[in-house]
C-alpha cells in the first residue's frame, strides 16, 4: 500500500509537469532522453523509475517468437517500442499495470 501511495504522489508530482517523452529512435536520442527524463529527479524516484523501465521493457519481451528471442536487435527494438513515446509518468503506469495482471493472473 505504501508504494502504491509513493507511486501516486511520484505520479502527481511528474504530472503536474511538462514531462519529456522517452525518444528511442536510436540508441543515442534514447539515452539523451532518459537523461532529460531523471533530471530533477530525487534518487528514490530515480530508482523507481528506472524498476519501472526495466519492468516495462522486460514484459515486452514476453510475446517474442522464439527466432526473435534469439536475435539480439529484434529484443532490442521491441524493447525500443515498448518506451517510445511515453513520459515518466505513462511508464510508472504501465510498470503498475504489469504488475497488477501478474498479480492477478498467479490468483495473488
Amino acid at each position: 500500500m505504501r508504494r502504491v501511495a509513493a507511486l501516486i504522489l511520484l505520479g502527481v508530482f511528474l504530472g503536474c509537469q511538462q514531462q519529456p517523452e522517452i525518444d528511442a529512435s536510436s540508441d543515442e536520442t534514447l539515452k539523451v532522453s532518459f537523461a532529460k527524463m531523471m533530471e530533477g529527479l530525487s534518487k528514490e524516484e530515480v530508482t523507481r523509475l528506472n524498476e519501472a523501465l526495466k519492468e516495462v521493457m522486460s514484459a515486452s519481451m514476453n510475446d517474442l517468437s522464439s527466432s526473435e528471442a534469439r536475435d539480439p536487435e529484434a529484443r532490442t527494438e521491441r524493447a525500443r517500442k515498448s518506451l517510445h513515446g511515453k513520459t515518466a509518468s505513462d511508464v510508472l503506469a504501465e510498470a503498475e499495470r504489469i504488475k497488477t495482471e501478474r498479480t492477478v493472473g498467479s490468483g495473488g
